[in-house]
């Protein structure tokens, strides 16, 4: 549900400009007001005619999302300033439901999972999502990891890294200020270094817009010979609407202008994979530090649990065998070492700072860009030079939607940012992706939020909470 802010009348007809949702809570029984205020862009009147919002202004549209809230009265008038068909302004406060083309995206993720479920194929993140995963469903503990900061960090950000890259799903809670923007960052960073493939989306645009902005620029790199320095393209891509696609589609003529520019650039992967080796060589230690440290959180779990059973049993010879074994794990607990923040900070560098680790981003970057100009993504290449953008938009749309196609994609671009209703969009309804990062989790409506957890292998689940960031695998 949502409540009107401002609207545009036209033949009797109401068609919602600003508004902001509604949510219910069933607790309390009563409906909360969202901060923000939403901007519908496009509407399509009576006669199917598509009116965008940009026919109204003489600002930027986006600036006018962004700063809405500030220059409401202002914004308005100069809306009404454009009007030419009798329209009129309406500002009632009339609560409305909104109405998304989301079916279809979720309708293929419910049978896609039924299907999985008769063949017994569900994925862990999806057992987890109906409750019916029983294990901690760890893979290998030899993961690569990586810190873009290293004064921006804690041991429980850490731990979110460390177990998004060992465990099928991990949670993480805490509210605005706790650094979960920064942890996810150093989740990507990880990734890539994992040679993962990652889809990262949320329920509406500013927290993939945040993590996006973060990520792009972070990087930069000193040319070689002459005193000047470069931005690292990383290799990712935002997708969304059909206005946002046309992001996606100069984002991807800048990096075929990158790749024309630095044609002559020879890239050696065996030297590419040595700067990778040298860097990330430096996290082995934090990496043992933090498999030490998730033991411990382990015991303590166990002694927890047994402790439990203990107090519900009654039978003599059990409860010596749990006694047994709670002073067995209470043992080991006494007897390992206390690991604190301090200690992380002790083994860990920051990437930003190091050249090894900027060389492998950069030069393996450019390896994944130059597969571009490959026979087989010609296709996608000739979609990126179609000259009418939104023909462009249309192709790229049809070519992310075929499984193979989307595989190529993530060749070259291994990290996807995007809302999950867009998510539609990458491929048919099944694990594409190793990994699948929710943000504002909390926030993110349960059907749509099926659309990209049934696209990944593992899933990460990051939201807020009135406590600090800690994190639950």
């Amino acid at each position: 549900m949502a409540i009107n802010k401002f609207s545009i009348d036209i033949n009797n007809k109401q068609y919602v400009v600003a508004y902001k949702t509604l949510s219910l809570n069933f607790k309390n029984k009563s409906l909360k007001l969202s901060d923000s205020t939403y901007i519908n862009k496009s509407f399509l009147i009576i006669d199917k005619k598509k009116v965008t919002l940009g026919q109204y202004l003489d600002i930027d549209p986006v600036e006018f999302s962004e700063n809405f809230d500030k220059n409401e009265k202002e914004y308005i008038d100069l809306i009404k300033g454009n009007f030419h068909n009798g329209e009129l302004v309406n500002t009632r406060p009339k609560i409305f439901f909104l109405s998304r083309n989301s079916q279809r995206g979720v309708e293929e993720a419910l049978e896609a999972i039924h299907l999985a479920d008769i063949e017994g194929k569900l994925n862990v993140p999806l057992k987890a999502f109906f409750g019916r995963n029983k294990s901690r469903g760890s893979t290998t503990k030899e993961v690569n990891l990586v810190v873009f900061d290293r004064t921006k960090i804690n041991i429980d950000q850490m731990r979110v890294v460390y177990n998004s890259m060992i465990n099928h799903v991990t949670y993480v809670k805490g509210p605005p200020g706790t650094g979960k923007t920064e942890t996810i960052f150093n989740v990507l960073l990880s990734a890539y270094a994992n040679d993962k493939t990652v889809l990262v989306c949320s329920n509406n645009n500013h927290p993939v817009d945040d993590i996006y902005k973060k990520m792009d620029g972070s990087l930069t790199i000193k040319k070689p010979f002459i005193n000047e320095t470069e931005k690292v393209i990383f290799p990712m891509i935002r997708i969304g609407n059909n206005i946002e696609m046309q992001d996606t589609i100069a984002k991807l003529r800048e990096v075929l202008d990158f790749i024309s520019k630095h044609e002559k650039t020879k890239v050696q992967e065996e030297l590419t994979n040595m700067s990778k080796n040298k860097s990330l060589s430096n996290f082995v230690a934090l990496r043992k530090l933090l498999a030490e440290y998730e033991d411990k959180v382990e015991l303590r779990e166990r002694v927890e649990t047994l402790q439990k059973i203990r107090k519900l049993t009654t039978i003599n010879q059990i409860n010596e065998k749990l006694d047994n074994q709670i002073s067995s794990y209470i043992f080991k607990l006494q007897n390992s070492r206390e690991i604190k923040d301090e200690d992380v900070l002790k083994y860990a560098i920051s990437a930003s700072e190091d050249i090894n680790f900027k060389n492998y981003v950069y030069y393996s970057s450019l390896l994944r860009f130059k597969k571009l100009l490959s026979d087989v993504n010609r296709e996608l290449r000739d979609i990126i030079y179609i000259e009418n953008i939104n023909e462009a938009v249309g192709e790229l749309n049809k070519y992310l939607r075929n499984d193979a196609n989307l595989k190529r994609f993530l060749s070259i671009f291994p990290i996807i940012i995007c809302t999950n209703l867009s998510c539609e969009k990458l491929g048919s309804a099944k694990p594409q992706f190793d990994l699948t990062i929710m943000d504002e989790a909390a926030q993110c409506n349960i059907a749509s939020s099926l659309i990209p957890i049934v696209r990944g292998t593992d899933l990460l689940l990051v939201g807020d909470t009135n406590h600090e960031i800690r994190q639950i695998s």
